[in-house]
């Protein structure tokens, strides 16, 4: 199994994101050494895109502020990932996914128009399909 982290730029730092805990996606020690995709949001000077891939290091559990209340806490995961390599070459972006945001009950680069479905950062568990469209950007 795969997982794809999408996030922001500035929620990656040397290595480590944090991305907010979903219960679609629970982090457990059986996921350590698992392959990462890090997809990167929009921002000013880039759009959505494939970015990086590497391997799940380790991940602790942590409150985070929230976005529109910075006054409350949310549950999140500090990720840290090793071997992240941001060699892609054939590049994939939000472009490359327009056609595919609302395919239900596809596989492959047809179902990855679910990482589109929300702005939110997030993790998301590959199917095997999902996660050789990705490799292949990468030739691994």
């Amino acid at each position: 199994m795969s997982l794809l982290l999408k996030v922001m730029a500035t929620a990656l730092t040397d290595d480590v994101a944090t991305v907010p805990k979903m219960k679609s996606a629970t982090l457990s020690d059986g996921d350590a050494g698992t392959t990462v995709y890090v997809w990167l949001g929009d921002d000013l000077e880039s759009k959505s895109a494939l970015y990086a891939v590497g391997q799940l290091s380790a991940f602790e559990s942590l409150k985070v502020p929230q976005v529109r209340d910075p006054s409350k806490q949310k549950d999140a995961y500090r990720i840290v990932l090793a071997g992240l390599t941001t060699k892609v070459f054939h590049p994939l972006s939000t472009d490359d996914l327009g056609p595919y945001r609302y395919v239900e009950d596809a596989d492959g680069i047809e179902s990855l128009g679910r990482i589109h479905r929300d702005r939110n950062d997030k993790i998301i568990r590959l199917t095997g399909a999902e996660a050789t469209v990705l490799a292949e950007r990468f030739n691994i």
